[in-house]
């Protein structure tokens, strides 16, 4: 019967590399969210309609900072037919903003507002899309009712919004809003503010069609649209609480045990 020849030191080395493999994994954590309006349908049960000449007023507003102090304020304005848009971008965080209208009525406008926010794992970090001061798109303009009626609106837009963290990662805030006003009245919202605990992900994206009527009278009127994504990322580093020591006992266990297992074998056979 042939002897049993464990190398040990081949086994001593794969399981000191598979331990520091362990340690040298680099987590992270993240959240990022856009929102996207697709369509918008402006229609009154009776009468018509007539929308300002002058069109569409655009704007973007892009912020992003960390607490490293690094702040990147950028903003962009513009009249139909055409685009606002604005991009902004420090340390472990990233926005873009735009806002588009190439027509008087509603029939063809678009606009997103994304942001993104990723820092690694092991650093004390944080990092952030608006801060409060501001990540969206807009757009504004004015239409005219022929007599008083109900004005239907229906908005399609998507939105998404992703997060992952690490053990000493927190997402603080992920939240995408769409609002649309008449007047300065909220006639259309959805707003989706989330948080994210350590280790943990989270995931959600809906495509949807938003809808209500409003009771107008005859005469001007104002609408007003307004996109947002806000994201907040807290990194903190995590003490290991001597998972090294159990590591490393977990090693030295497992080569006794195959020792055991094994035989010790001739004197030659046993040398490391």
């Amino acid at each position: 019967m042939m002897p049993k020849i464990i190398d040990y030191k081949l086994l001593a080395t794969t399981v000191l590399a598979i331990c520091a493999a362990s340690f040298s994994a680099k987590a992270q954590s993240s959240s990022s969210g856009s929102m996207v309006l697709d369509n918008l349908f402006v229609s009154p049960a009776s009468g018509t309609i007539t929308w300002s000449s002058t069109g569409w007023s655009l704007g973007a507003v892009s912020v992003t900072g960390n607490s490293d102090g690094e702040l990147d304020p950028e903003f962009n304005f513009a009249s139909s037919p055409g685009t606002a848009s604005a991009s902004s971008s420090v340390t472990y965080a990233s926005a873009s903003d735009f806002a588009t209208a190439t027509s008087l009525d509603a029939s063809g406008i678009s606009g997103q507002a994304s942001g993104s926010v990723n820092i690694p794992g092991g650093i004390n970090e944080s990092a952030f899309v608006s801060g409060g001061a501001g990540n969206y798109a807009s757009l504004e303009t004015q239409f005219t009712l022929s007599q008083d009626t109900s004005v239907s609106l229906n908005a399609l837009f998507t939105a998404a919004q992703d997060m992952e963290t690490d053990a000493g990662g927190q997402v603080l805030e992920n939240e995408v809003i769409f609002n649309l006003n008449v007047d300065s009245s909220p006639a259309l919202v959805y707003d989706n503010p989330l948080s994210l605990g350590p280790s943990a992900s989270y995931s959600t994206g809906v495509t949807t069609n938003l809808s209500a009527s409003v009771d107008l009278s005859a005469g001007s009127h104002d609408l007003y649209i307004e996109l947002d994504s806000e994201q907040q990322v807290l990194e903190t580093t995590v003490p290991d609480h001597g998972r090294t020591c159990l590591l490393l006992l977990s090693a030295l266990g497992l080569l006794a045990a195959v020792r055991a297992i094994c035989g010790t074998g001739s004197s030659s056979e046993q040398k490391i």
